[in-house]
């Protein structure tokens, strides 16, 4: 019987390991933009995530600040406020885009303009977030 083990030596700096997320492709079915993300091992996303949970618990504790869910209202801010994290998430994970331009200059990776692409095209941003989700990505072949 062959015992089955990982080896942790094969681990990559968590920081290091990218996952290419293609968002446009070509007419033949080349990705020509993109992002490039790290996952939710990094330090960047595990930041990201606990600077939301912050955020989360002051809400929850501060009397003006927190959401009556029962309310039509009170149940659209939480939708609001878990598209918002998903952003910041998302925009934390990502390293860098490729192939993005706007007239004659290149996009950069910048808060806002991530922001901007995702709430955009929300499609993309159920892209990043399932690559950063899948651990197997950012994994040794």
């Amino acid at each position: 019987m062959t015992q089955a083990f990982f080896n942790i030596d094969t681990l990559v700096n968590d920081d290091l390991a990218v996952a290419d997320v293609p968002v446009v492709f070509n007419e033949d079915a080349e990705p020509i933009a993109g992002f490039k993300v790290v996952g939710k091992n990094s330090a960047r996303y595990q930041e990201a995530q606990r600077a939301i949970e912050i955020l989360s618990i002051k809400r929850a504790v501060i009397k003006k600040q927190q959401i009556d869910a029962k309310t039509d209202e009170g149940a659209g801010q939480f939708v609001d406020i878990n598209k918002e994290n998903q952003i910041r998430l998302a925009t934390a994970a990502v390293v860098s885009i490729y192939g993005f331009r706007s007239g004659d200059t290149d996009l950069k990776a910048t808060p806002e303009v991530l922001a901007n692409l995702f709430n955009k095209r929300p499609t993309w941003l159920a892209k990043v977030i399932t690559a950063i989700e899948a651990e197997t990505g950012f994994l040794p072949a």
